[in-house]
This record gives C-alpha cells, structure tokens and sequence, in this order.
C-alpha cells in the first residue's frame, strides 16, 4: 500500500489449507489468513490499516467459498487484538508458532460487513 507514492504498509493474503510451509497446521479448506503490516510509526492510528483491512476482507469473502478468515496477531500486541476485534473477528485460541506466541482470531462469513456498508469518513 502507497499513500502519496510513499510505501505505506503491506497486506499478504493465504490459503492456509495450502500454503506448503503448514504454518497454520492441519486446518479446514475455504479458509484465508491475512498478515497486515504498518511501516512507519507515525502511520499507525491514521485509518490506513482500518482502510487496508476492509479492502482485503472484501477480496477474501468476494470468493464464495470463502468461509472465514483468520489472523494471528502477537499475543503482546493489544493494539492488534482491539483492531481486529472492531472487524468482528473472534478469538479462538493462544498458538506459538516457531518463537512466537500469538492469538489466532476468527472472522465467519456472516459477521463479516463488506466496505460498501461501512464508508470511510
């Protein structure tokens, strides 16, 4: 992501049922994984990643057969925990993966609200 043409952030997208390093482990098919990524400081708090998450929640539950989505912030990272919690999703469980120690969150299809429900200010 690019504001003004400076990079802003980053956002990766995954089938977790496919992705060949088995991060996430044996898990259900129709499932996708969202990482988002904020570089600079003084980005955070500004409605970017809020703006960014939107769109990539959209892009994941245009495909039908999407279920869910899940993300796996630190599990030190409260500021992630409450920016995912205002999209609806749900915790489901603490997961260490490698060294790190994360909570995996859930968001359903049907809590989900398409961006054109919720317009930006």
């Amino acid at each position: 992501a690019e504001i003004e043409g400076r990079p802003l952030g980053f956002i990766q997208i995954i089938d977790p049922d496919r992705e060949e390093s088995h991060y996430w482990g044996d898990i259900e098919a129709n499932l996708r994984a969202i990482d988002i990524w904020i570089g600079e400081a003084a980005d955070l708090g500004q409605g970017y990643g809020t703006q960014m998450m939107q769109l990539a929640l959209d892009r994941c539950f245009v495909n039908r057969a999407v279920t869910a989505v899940l993300v796996d912030p630190l599990a030190n990272n409260t500021r992630a925990h409450r920016f995912y919690e205002r999209f609806g999703f749900q915790w489901i469980e603490f997961r260490r993966f490698g060294e790190d120690d994360c909570c995996v969150y859930r968001l359903n299809r049907a809590d989900w609200h398409p961006a054109s429900e919720n317009p930006s200010p």
